[in-house]
């Protein structure tokens, strides 16, 4: 069965987790230096001061935090991806959006993925999170995102994934984990 692709995300460098991330760090770091202060000498009398605002740095170490659950479980990975093909794995070759590689012409298939659409795993994945890279003889990479449903996961493709293996074109660590259901890389 075919697999949807899709064009690759651009990836921006600042986004709103990396923000809370950086917010949660400095926070950590200004309660910790106010403690050192509050218990320094030369600082005896605004121990008091101190301590009122490492109080309340925690508590906005609890609202960032709570925060970035919700960002995560609720938010994460919900830009649409744009379908731009299909990706199909033959007996004799692989089609990969329109583009027919016969396999005399690939050196080797590299599989990363285990995104299956609908599962849970902290959230309801997208199952977009599969990439499928192609090394052919040349040296050429093609590489591209696909989709893994439940009704039609990769480890369905046994038999082609099997002679792609027994040819050395899929590796055997590769292999064994998309049979298991595992995390492949």
């Amino acid at each position: 069965m075919p697999f949807r692709t899709f064009q690759q995300a651009r990836k921006s460098k600042i986004t709103f987790g990396k923000i809370l991330i950086t917010l949660v760090i400095l926070d950590i770091l200004a309660i910790i230096a106010l403690l050192i202060l509050a218990f320094l000498p030369q600082y005896y009398r605004m121990k008091d001061n101190f301590l009122y605002q490492t109080f309340t740095l925690n508590l906005v170490l609890v609202a960032l935090l709570i925060i970035s659950a919700i960002y995560y479980i609720g938010f994460r990975g919900k830009k649409k991806e744009k379908v731009s093909g299909l990706l199909e794995l033959k007996e004799n070759e692989i089609v990969l959006n329109g583009t027919s590689i016969p396999l005399a012409d690939i050196q080797k298939v590299r599989i990363i993925g285990n995104d299956i659409k609908g599962e849970f795993r902290g959230f309801v994945s997208k199952g977009s999170q599969n990439q499928i890279i192609i090394t052919k003889t040349n040296s050429e990479e093609l590489s591209s995102f696909f989709e893994q449903t439940i009704e039609n996961p990769l480890r369905n493709s046994k038999k082609i994934l099997d002679l792609y293996h027994d040819k050395g074109i899929l590796s055997e660590s590769n292999f064994t984990n998309i049979m298991n259901n595992t995390n492949y890389f």
